[in-house]
């Protein structure tokens, strides 16, 4: 997988070059709304992400020996990368005046076997983590010309997981005896964002991003952070490559994971 996005890089950085190559040859008719006076745009994108937390309570702890264990992970996109099962990102913007909408998800499903730390009691666990994050915003253009742009958002943050499996553990007598548990956890926050864009160039942007929330209680917290450049191809068709960080952060009894994703992503969009 480090020589696929080794791959993917390297054709980002060609089609790059190939652009400021070409940019002399641009008609001089060739305005800069040409490629900015965009109503809607559409863009799925691959994340390599990694993960490191803690899951809270998982499901088979309520009837083991150890009840409401915390399990340690620290886990970088290679370490994952042969458990992830599914995975989907998509980023949707739709653009109108001074106004702007965004819904931006990712989902995944990881599922394999594994040996916790605690090998003395479980052994051969099979687990299935299923997990869909992300956020709605509705925004307005603070600031907005030809070399910055500055929005500011309001909107919901989803955070839905489900983990289950089964476990084998030996009793006293060393008799194996087989567990089999599931939970699920939904959460719906407020959050405030901001965005920041600046465009050197009508085909370049480079773009900040941050939301923050939510604001009922000191014990919540999720927070998302994202660097991003973006190379228009034509007027219609875009790549870009960034980094992203998502952290949540829930004391509620319920929650099933605390802590964060991290990592690159690629992505490939149209825009109308």
């Amino acid at each position: 997988m480090e020589s696929i996005r080794i791959k993917i890089l390297l054709i980002l950085l060609s089609v790059f070059v190939s652009v400021l190559t070409g940019y002399s040859q641009d008609s001089t008719n060739t305005k800069q709304e040409d490629f900015q006076n965009w109503r809607l745009r559409a863009s799925p994108y691959i994340w390599f992400f990694g993960i490191k937390g803690t899951l809270e309570n998982p499901p088979y702890m309520s009837i083991s020996p150890i009840d409401g264990e915390e399990h340690e992970i620290d886990k970088s996109y290679n370490a994952l990368k042969n458990s992830l099962k599914f995975g989907l990102s998509m980023n949707i913007e739709y653009n109108w005046k001074n106004w702007i909408g965004i819904v931006n998800f990712s989902s995944f499903i990881i599922q394999g076997d594994d040996i916790t730390p605690n090998e003395f009691v479980y052994f051969n666990i099979h687990y299935r983590w299923e997990s869909v994050f992300g956020e709605a915003k509705v925004g307005y253009k603070i600031i907005s010309n030809e070399k910055i742009k500055l929005d500011g958002l309001l909107g919901l943050k989803l955070n839905s997981a489900d983990i289950g499996g089964h476990i084998q553990i030996h009793t006293p007598q060393n008799d194996p005896i087989q567990i089999y548990g599931d939970r699920s956890f939904t959460s719906i926050d407020p959050i405030i964002a901001t965005r920041f864009t600046y465009i050197p160039h009508y085909r370049i942007e480079l773009m900040a991003y941050m939301d923050y929330g939510p604001f009922r209680s000191a014990n919540e917290l999720t927070l998302q952070a994202v660097i991003d450049t973006r190379l228009l191809i034509t007027k219609w068709l875009f790549v870009s490559s960034g980094y992203k960080y998502w952290n949540y952060n829930n004391q509620n009894d319920e929650t099933i994971f605390n802590g964060q994703f991290y990592g690159v992503y690629f992505r490939f969009g149209a825009q109308f």
